[in-house]
């Protein structure tokens, strides 16, 4: 059980509070004032006694914050860096950590972290909605505020789980609605189109082999040659390519169930094959400069590809061909959707997506209607739209 004193200075009190034991079994003490605990100074020896009584029952009712001069940008810092950096993805943890840059600590950083509250984070949150963009005139949109809001909420909870703070100011804040853009879904005949102006691109061939398998820009640009059974006609995924502040990452694919053998069609064996066929003129032009050969979607000179500029690509083309808003990851929405609707099991399908349960196919399926198992599905949704013409030998040339 905790007790204390009170000591008066010059006609101002210090709280002498002793609770717990060290780890030589010693009685722990400490010195608080009323300003450290961010309190009022009281005005006579009664609010003093009554302020100490409380900060007595907090400690003994596992309540009590130990005061930390920790600032709001300290902190998360620290939460980034020894928190989140342990459970999840590379790109993941540098998408949280340019969030809160740009979002939170410019503005908030400074704020000592037990200061931090409710009314600082919703006030913060309306600015960011009038005048919170960096690259433009005006505010960020409601989904970027929910989206900075779901990593500072995640971030202080664990502050407030350990005692850092009483409790996470975000955990009520009011939201914006709306701003929700859903997924651009190509049918078929997009599809078409859409291959039809990358042919002969090596984004085309990146773009066309996502179609027919459904799997996410990592896992695509992660394949590499041993991952193919050429003889079984069929593909392994089992590593995803992804982007960290240290430079691109081998990491595992993102799920458990992630890691699956796909089988292969005519069209995405016959993609694979006259890459490979390029692939060895230019190692052959280029001879000891030319990479080591393992990835399937190689830059021309052999090397790793990288995701950030595949992606870069593909939103310069997307923007110029007319297509804004259609993003790579809606190629695994149209996927999904082609294969529900020609009617293959939810199980099935959220086994070829690499999803840990079925509960995933609905977010991802958009009725196409045009029905017809997965891989013949999707080879006659995405395989033959245009012929298989490759990149140029020796080309870099993208869309």
């Amino acid at each position: 059980m905790a007790t204390g004193r009170i000591e008066w200075r010059n006609g101002r009190p210090s709280y002498i509070v002793e609770y717990g034991y060290d780890g030589r079994g010693e009685r722990q003490r400490k010195r608080y004032s009323p300003r450290r605990l961010g309190l009022p100074q009281p005005r006579n020896k009664g609010e003093a006694r009554r302020q100490l009584r409380s900060i007595l029952a907090e400690i003994d009712g596992g309540t009590f914050v130990e005061p930390t001069d920790m600032t709001l940008g300290e902190y998360l810092e620290y939460w980034l860096t020894s928190c989140a950096a342990l459970r999840v993805r590379p790109h993941t943890l540098l998408h949280y950590r340019r969030a809160l840059d740009l979002y939170v600590t410019r503005f908030l950083g400074d704020l000592r972290l037990r200061s931090l509250t409710p009314v600082h984070i919703q006030s913060h949150y309306r600015y960011l909605l009038e005048d919170g963009a960096r690259s433009r005139e005006g505010g960020l949109g409601a989904t970027s505020v929910r989206m900075v809001h779901r990593i500072l909420r995640s971030a202080l909870a664990w502050a407030a789980d350990t005692r850092l703070i009483a409790y996470n100011p975000a955990a009520k804040a009011e939201l914006p609605t709306g701003d929700y853009e859903p997924a651009v879904i190509l049918d078929q005949a997009g599809a078409g189109r859409l291959l039809a102006m990358l042919e002969g691109t090596r984004l085309g061939e990146v773009v066309r082999a996502a179609l027919l398998t459904g799997c996410r820009r990592g896992e695509v640009l992660g394949w590499q040659w041993q991952d193919i059974d050429w003889e079984a006609g069929r593909i392994r995924v089992r590593r995803n390519l992804t982007v960290s502040p240290g430079g691109i990452v081998e990491a595992p694919t993102k799920t458990r169930a992630g890691k699956r053998w796909l089988r292969m069609g005519p069209s995405l064996e016959a993609l694979l094959r006259s890459i490979r066929r390029r692939q060895a003129e230019e190692k052959l032009r280029l001879g000891p400069a030319y990479g080591d050969g393992r990835w399937v979607f190689a830059e021309p000179d052999g090397s790793r590809p990288s995701p950030n500029a595949v992606s870069e690509r593909y939103r310069r083309f997307v923007a110029g061909a007319g297509l804004k808003g259609l993003r790579f990851h809606d190629l695994r929405h149209a996927v999904t959707s082609a294969l529900q609707d020609a009617g293959e099991p939810r199980p099935e399908i959220a086994r070829w997506m690499g999803w840990a349960s079925e509960e995933m196919v609905p977010t991802y399926s958009h009725p196409l209607r045009d029905g017809r198992t997965a891989v013949e599905v999707l080879e006659r949704a995405f395989g033959h739209q245009t012929g298989t013409k490759t990149a140029a030998k020796g080309s870099d040339r993208d869309a």
